[in-house]
């Protein structure tokens, strides 16, 4: 029976045996610090964080190859609508802009 399969037979009171701050106080210095206790059941359990990331890296790729990308001509035609609506949306605000403030003024200088 390997370690990893003896750890899901132990039983919950050797397990709390194996822990310090069963039956006794706890250390103020841990408490409510995110410290959790390392059993010997969790030794097991530890993760290698190159795994995890070798694993993303091995999807991300997966899925970028599944993506549909644009031809050169798609992506030079939606630059071009998007940088004409910038200058439209731009210009319109600065309209909206430049009346509100000519508008303002003119209340402003009614009032005095």
């Amino acid at each position: 029976m390997g370690p990893r399969r003896h750890c899901y037979k132990q039983n919950l009171t050797q397990i709390a045996q194996e822990s310090s701050s069963i039956g006794r106080a706890t250390v103020s210095k841990t408490v409510s610090w995110g410290f959790e206790s390392l059993l010997s059941c969790h030794a097991y359990f530890m993760k290698n964080p190159f795994t995890s990331i070798r694993l993303f890296y091995k999807e991300m790729m997966t899925e970028l190859k599944k993506a549909s990308w644009p031809t050169k001509r798609e992506l030079r035609d939606s630059t071009i609508v998007v940088l004409i609506a910038t200058a439209i949306l731009g210009s319109y605000i600065a309209l909206i802009d430049f009346s509100l403030m000519n508008g303002v003024e003119l209340l402003t200088t009614w009032v005095r």
